[in-house]
């Protein structure tokens, strides 16, 4: 997953950048520095740089919001996955709570009838097996 996010920041970081080709100056700095005091202006090149680096500085963000989108989309996709591997099979692993580091507890469903399966590093357990569709008196 990694790689898939790092592969889409290279591939957007050429999406978004616009290359432009480097202007040569045809006169020497004396002959411009000339022309602009008789037209009474000054040459100035920072605001080529100002626009220079704010141009670059959003194309980082917007790499930036990219590449957290795309993670969040691919984490949500991820989370479902399991369960929609699960619609066309007999046996269906309905609900899966970590009970700690170690245990997990598994609600699994095979043809009709619902299992409650324990797991831990040393075993695994059924604790109850019970058909949904029975009616069940409540526990009062």
């Amino acid at each position: 997953m990694k790689k898939f996010c790092l592969f889409c920041l290279f591939l957007c970081s050429f999406v978004l950048a616009e290359e432009q080709e480097p202007t040569s100056p045809t006169l020497d700095p004396q002959t411009i520095q000339s022309a602009s005091e008789e037209n009474g202006l000054s040459w100035d090149a920072s605001g080529e740089y100002k626009i220079a680096f704010f141009r670059t500085l959003f194309i980082i963000i917007a790499i930036g919001a990219i590449a957290l989108i795309i993670i969040y989309y691919l984490k949500k996709l991820s989370t479902g996955r399991p369960m929609m591997v699960n619609n066309y099979k007999n046996i269906k692993i309905l609900e899966r709570r970590p009970l700690s580091p170690q245990t997990i507890l598994y609600q699994i469903e095979v043809g009709t009838r619902q299992i409650i399966v324990a797991e831990s590093k040393v075993e695994i357990k059924v604790l109850t097996s019970f058909d949904p569709l029975e009616k069940t008196t409540p526990l009062t």
